[in-house]
């Protein structure tokens, strides 16, 4: 299993940023939607993985997010699916999936996005 070790705010940032580009798309798939002030998703899912803390490591880790499922659409699939021009208007959804879409990274799934370029070489990681 990959584990990304780091601090405990590292970790805590990058759980956060895990939560918005992954657990969001997968959950869009699913009808549902989120909650970011509770860190809650729709009725299927909930809140992103917590940060642990290991004696053994001698730091503070989450789960890579290399080792959950999510689909692999691209940003751009997501845009293509419902974008229609600047003046319709979308649902909440919609537009909050939009409003994340990195710009330069539409051929890039939310996964392979968060594994990449959030993660990337920024971050210590470890297989468990």
């Amino acid at each position: 299993m990959k584990l990304v070790t780091g601090t405990e705010q590292e970790i805590t940032d990058l759980t956060f940023q895990s939560f918005v580009f992954g657990a969001p798309f997968s959950c869009f798939l699913k009808g549902d939607a989120w909650n970011n002030e509770t860190n809650t998703v729709g009725k299927n899912t909930t809140a992103w993985q917590s940060v642990e803390y290991s004696e053994s490591l001698g730091s503070h880790y989450i789960i890579h997010i290399d080792e959950f499922t999510f689909t692999d659409k691209t940003f751009q699939s997501y845009k293509d699916e419902f974008y229609i021009d600047e003046e319709t208007e979308y649902s909440e959804l919609e537009q909050s999936i939009l409003d994340r879409i990195p710009t330069g990274y539409e051929d890039y799934s939310p996964k392979q996005y968060v594994s990449e370029v959030v993660i990337g070489d920024n971050y210590s990681v470890i297989d468990f």
